[in-house]
């Protein structure tokens, strides 16, 4: 319970059980710390010299050895008091970095950021943050588009049910055209068919945001081998630009059909 406790105020596992190994046995030679912690004399050796910098032990010479002992445990709370102040200055030193950091990420705004993920979770991942990037817009501006396809629909149920009862709670209304027949209503979205006789289509795609997903389930090869069912690809693009374009021609499309 002790060693839990110091690991919370910042002692990794070793530094804690060498601190209380101390502690408890009073000044030992750093071969009386390492028998009793159960730690090789050279790890022990560094951890004792850090907890002397960071004055929760002392250290003196006895018989031409190296002792240590351990300084009064209000020292723990001075450590974790100087600790919260060198943290305070990183973070007002990085909130002054912020604007110029800013501008260089902007600066490469232009260049598309694309993600790859394999798999259910991969899945999963890419409509938790629809949900996350949309919910954090105004309500009028909570909107995405989708090309929906059999193919691929229902596996995106498999992998996160409760997606549905979550858009409809966050107000996010989905504009989706579909590849393939079927489909139905269930709040907050519309649907438009594309009829023709199209050959399977193994990709659903989604715009939202400034970000394109592609989620692509693999089919059958011409040469007749098959690959796993579940093996599944999606491809997440983040890019104004490019998400642009693909809801103008999305636009075009749904005022014609």
């Amino acid at each position: 319970m002790l060693k839990e406790s110091l690991q919370k105020i910042g002692l990794d596992e070793k530094a804690a059980e060498i601190y209380l190994t101390v502690l408890k046995n009073g000044p030992s030679s750093l071969r009386k710390v390492s028998e009793l912690s159960g730690i090789n004399r050279g790890t022990a050796y560094n951890i004792l010299k850090e907890l002397v910098l960071r004055g929760l032990l002392e250290q003196f010479d006895k018989e031409k050895k190296q002792h240590f002992v351990a300084s009064n445990p209000e020292k723990l709370l001075k450590d974790l008091e100087q600790r919260e102040e060198e943290l305070a200055s990183s973070k007002l030193a990085v909130k002054k970095l912020l604007p110029e950091l800013k501008s260089l990420y902007d600066d490469a705004g232009g260049k598309p950021k694309a993600q790859y993920f394999e798999g259910k979770k991969g899945v999963k991942k890419i409509l938790q943050d629809l949900l996350v990037t949309l919910s954090s817009l105004p309500v009028s501006e909570r909107s995405y588009q989708v090309y929906s396809t059999d193919e691929v629909k229902s596996f995106l149920y498999e992998c996160y049910p409760e997606f549905t009862d979550k858009r409809i709670k966050g107000e996010i209304e989905v504009e989706v055209i579909s590849l393939s027949p079927g489909g139905k209503l269930c709040g907050l979205d519309k649907r438009k068919w594309v009829k023709s006789n199209l050959a399977p289509c193994p990709t659903y795609i989604l715009l939202y945001a400034d970000k394109v997903a592609l989620i692509t389930k693999a089919m059958p090869r011409r040469s007749g081998a098959t690959v796993a069912g579940n093996e599944v690809m999606t491809v997440l693009i983040d890019s104004p630009e490019i998400t642009e374009t693909q809801k103008v021609i999305f636009s075009a499309l749904w005022n014609k059909l």
